[in-house]
């Protein structure tokens, strides 16, 4: 369920008899319950209603699901390796992980059913390199010359 950018879980406590859930995505802990399907709707949208008109009167600003912006542990070696494709693409690390996350979403939705034949994976990821490209974030290919090579450290990168 979604309401006013706010999105909410649905549960069933069969122990209670009751439906709950709660809002996903924030710190605070906002919680609704009801006996139907569309009293836990009812119920959810007026506990945001509620959230919201408590940290206005509390004159805070209210919890912000879900802000675009992540920390990820991913280790040294798989950072040094996408920083410096990102420096080869000529692009920022975060607009290079963007587009990786994207990709591998779109392709992973596309295989989501069926079995994952090598012709279904190829058409996946095909479409979904469409859509990724269709969304703004570009990728231009490897340019700079030598990476991966040995090569003569220039006269800033020598050690006296």
């Amino acid at each position: 369920m979604t309401y006013k950018d706010y999105t909410g879980s649905a549960e069933v406590s069969v122990e209670d008899g009751v439906l709950h859930g709660r809002l996903l995505g924030i710190r605070d802990l906002v919680t609704y319950e009801a006996d139907t399907p569309a009293g836990l709707e009812a119920a959810f949208r007026e506990a945001v209603d509620d959230y919201l008109a408590d940290c206005a009167e509390e004159e805070r600003k209210p919890d912000k699901p879900f802000k675009g912006s992540l920390n990820v542990r991913i280790g040294a070696d798989l950072h040094r390796q996408v920083a410096m494709e990102a420096f080869e693409r000529h692009m920022s690390l975060n607009d290079l992980l963007v587009r990786k996350l994207r990709m591998a979403n779109a392709v992973q939705n596309e295989l989501a059913t069926g079995d994952p034949s090598p012709e279904k994976v190829r058409a996946a990821c095909e479409r979904a390199l469409a859509a990724v490209r269709a969304s703004g974030v570009d990728m231009p290919p490897a340019t700079v010359p030598g990476y991966g090579r040995a090569s003569k450290p220039t006269r800033a990168a020598r050690r006296p």
